[in-house]
């Protein structure tokens, strides 16, 4: 039965993703993945529809819960579900798609997480382009800051704010940017391997240049 509906459900995609074929374009649209009191829920229709491959044709993306994983359905892969394992789901997780790329937001209690993928038609996989955090640290707002980084240029940029118990004030990093070298990533590598400073980087900042 579970299999039935399964493959009923991927055919119900692959119709809408016909459908989709002789309309307009889609610019943009999005779902909602959130936690409910019985956990982890998504309206069972819920997906993207938009050209993800830019090849002309629309294709489909949804979100598996019980797998935890990405299904997309792409023209260029026939239709063929592309599932791919993602567990980074947040308290309410928004996911968007466009022509060309997609965007998943995960908002934790505490912090925002927004991670951008584009397509390369080489290499039929979609690579991490940005990635945006946003954390409110504690009541005091302390370990607070955003950063971004754009794996394509090799741009970071970010600043935190940090506590002084002495001061009794919040003192915060300028917004500080930078060139960071990054390997390539792709939504399906097995580990994503990312260079960017971190919390202790902007602690030595302040440390170093934020005397009196």
């Amino acid at each position: 039965m579970k299999k039935t509906t399964i493959i009923l459900g991927l055919f119900f995609l692959f119709c809408i993703n016909a459908t989709a074929q002789i309309k307009e374009d889609v610019s943009e649209i999005s779902f909602s993945v959130h936690d409910m009191d019985d956990g982890l829920h998504a309206s069972k229709i819920g997906f993207c529809i938009a050209d993800l491959d830019e090849d002309g044709v629309c294709d489909s993306l949804t979100y598996n819960l019980e797998t935890t994983s990405l299904v997309l359905l792409l023209s260029t892969r026939n239709f063929e579900p592309f599932i791919v394992i993602y567990e980074n789901i947040g308290d309410r997780t928004t996911i968007t798609a466009s022509k060309g790329w997609f965007g998943i937001t995960a908002s934790h209690m505490r912090s925002v997480t927004d991670e951008s993928f584009i397509y390369d038609s080489n290499k039929k996989q979609f690579r991490l382009a940005f990635i945006s955090h946003e954390n409110y640290g504690n009541a005091l707002n302390d370990g607070s800051g955003r950063c971004f980084l754009d794996l394509l240029e090799s741009r970071f940029e970010g600043y935190m704010s940090f506590y002084d118990p002495d001061k009794e004030e919040l003192i915060s990093t300028p917004t500080i940017t930078m060139h960071v070298n990054n390997d390539p990533v792709y939504l399906d590598d097995e580990e994503w391997v990312i260079h960017m400073p971190e919390e202790d980087y902007f602690r030595k900042y302040i440390y170093n240049y934020d005397k009196d």
